[in-house]
């Protein structure tokens, strides 16, 4: 894994999604249109950072019907490679 990413790894808790949009934000207040959008059973995304810049993420699984709530994790201030686990409700860092 390059320096400059993070890997965000989510719980599949839904029996009906189309795929989880990945939302991104360095003030977690304001998260940009999804930044990637991945399909049915994917619970991993590999983000690109800047290193020393706080990150916020939120996931939420969607389908037809719209999105579901979103899970969140942050500030995550990126001197070093992370693996960050969603796990719901709560989040957990593993540095790697």
């Amino acid at each position: 894994m390059a320096a400059n990413t993070i890997v965000l790894t989510w719980q599949d808790n839904s029996d009906s999604e189309t795929g989880y949009k990945v939302y991104q934000s360095t003030d977690g207040i304001n998260f940009r249109s999804p930044i990637a959008t991945v399909g049915v059973g994917i619970t991993t995304y590999v983000a690109n950072i800047i290193e020393g810049q706080n990150y916020w993420f939120r996931v939420t699984a969607y389908n037809g019907a719209g999105e579901s709530g979103h899970i969140q994790a942050g500030p995550l201030s990126c001197m070093w490679s992370f693996r960050y686990l969603f796990r719901q409700p709560r989040v957990s860092r593993e540095i790697i």
